[in-house]
């Protein structure tokens, strides 16, 4: 299921790209992953939980299923897997 398939009032499309509101629409690729391991552990993020990365891609990008893939992105990150046996 794909952005790019949807018609409505709160869809746009500027510069060739297509957005939901003011969020961009990311098509079924590799860059979900990307912008997904981005707002989780990337530049300034801290690797947060699953609840503020998807607090964070909300704000920026749209696409079907976002809480699948941002679960299973924080769920496989290394970095947060040795932080928690070093705890426990």
């Amino acid at each position: 299921q794909s952005c790019a398939k949807f018609t409505s009032g709160r869809y746009h499309r500027q510069d060739g790209f297509l957005f939901y509101e003011n969020r961009l629409c990311v098509s079924n690729c590799s860059l979900r992953d990307l912008f997904v391991r981005e707002a989780h552990g990337g530049g300034l993020m801290g690797h947060f939980g699953v609840a503020k990365t998807l607090e964070v891609m909300r704000d920026h990008f749209h696409w079907p299923h976002m809480v699948r893939d941002v679960e299973r992105i924080c769920a496989r990150c290394v970095t947060c897997k040795q932080a928690k046996s070093k705890v426990q």
